[in-house]
C-alpha cells in the first residue's frame, strides 16, 4: 500500500505500510492563529497536538504571532540544557506509538543576536524526559546540524547548518534516522542511531522543541509540520 502526501512542496514523500494498518496523517501549517502556551496555561484544544512541556522555559508558543503562517516557540532567559537529561526543553508534542516519519521546516530565528547554541529541535522523547533523540538546527556564532541520542551518547554534528532548512526524523523499530534538505524533497541522511541496547519503548512524545544552554532568550520558528504513522519510507 502506498501513501502519498500532496499539497505544500515540502510534502513530496511516499510511504509504504510496514504492517496492515491505516495511515494516520497529522499536519500543521500554522496558518490558523493559535496560542498553545500563553505564559500561564497550555491550550492544545482543536489541534493535532497532545500537549506542551517545559513551559517554565518558554515565554509563549504561538502560531501566526511573530511570523505569519509559522509557529514561534519563544524561549525565556532560563538556562535549559537540552543536551542533558531530563530533556527540559520547551516542546510541543504529539504522543506517537510505533514507527513514524515526521518532518518540519525551520525557517530561522526571531530576535537575532550573535549568541551560540540557539537550538531548534525535531525530537522524540519519553514522557519522563529521561531519554531523547533530537535532530537539531543550532544557529548562532556557529551553525550546526546535530543528531543526538541524549542518553546513549551517539552524536553526529557538522557545521553545515543555516538559518533555513528542512529536517526529518524517522523511526523504524529501535533505529532512528535523521535527514536534512534545503527544499523538503531531496533528503540527505545525516546519521542513524541504534537504540536497541537501551530501547525507548513503543510510545514517545514527538514534536518541536527549543533550548539553549545559556541565559539568552530567542524565538525558534517552525513551519509545515507533518507526521505519518505507521509506515516504512521509500526514498
Amino acid at each position: 500500500m502506498i501513501f502519498s502526501v500532496t499539497g505544500a512542496v515540502a510534502l513530496c514523500l511516499m510511504f509504504t505500510a510496514s504492517r496492515e494498518a491505516t495511515a494516520t496523517v497529522a499536519s500543521d501549517s500554522f496558518d490558523t492563529p493559535h496560542v498553545y502556551w500563553n505564559g500561564s496555561e497550555v491550550n492544545v484544544s482543536n489541534t493535532i497536538w497532545s500537549g506542551m512541556q517545559g513551559t517554565a522555559n518558554a515565554e509563549y508558543a504561538d502560531a501566526n504571532d511573530t511570523n505569519t503562517g509559522e509557529l514561534t516557540i519563544r524561549k525565556n532567559s532560563t538556562n535549559n540544557a537540552g543536551s542533558s537529561a531530563p530533556l527540559d526543553s520547551a516542546g510541543l508534542y504529539i504522543d506517537v506509538t510505533g514507527d513514524f516519519v515526521v518532518q518540519v521546516e525551520m525557517p530561522g530565528v526571531s530576535s537575532l543576536d550573535s549568541i551560540p547554541f540557539r537550538t531548534h529541535s525535531l525530537a522524540a522523547w519519553t514522557a519522563d524526559q529521561t531519554k531523547a533523540i533530537h535532530l537539531d538546527n543550532i544557529l548562532g556564532t556557529t551553525n550546526t546540524r546535530r543528531f543526538r541520542d541524549l542518553v546513549g551518547g551517539d552524536d553526529f554534528a557538522d557545521s553545515g547548518g543555516g538559518t533555513d532548512g528542512w529536517f526529518r526524523l524517522e523511526r523504524i523499530g529501535d533505529s532512528f534516522n535523521g535527514y536534512w534538505a534545503t527544499d523538503g524533497c531531496n533528503w540527505t541522511l545525516l546519521h542513524t542511531i541504534d537504540t536497541s541496547g537501551d530501547p525507548y519503548g513503543d510510545t514517545l512524545r514527538v514534536g518541536l522543541a527549543t533550548w539553549n544552554a545559556s541565559s539568552s532568550a530567542f524565538g525558534a520558528r517552525f513551519d509545515n509540520f507533518s507526521l505519518l504513522t505507521p509506515m516504512e519510507i521509500a526514498i
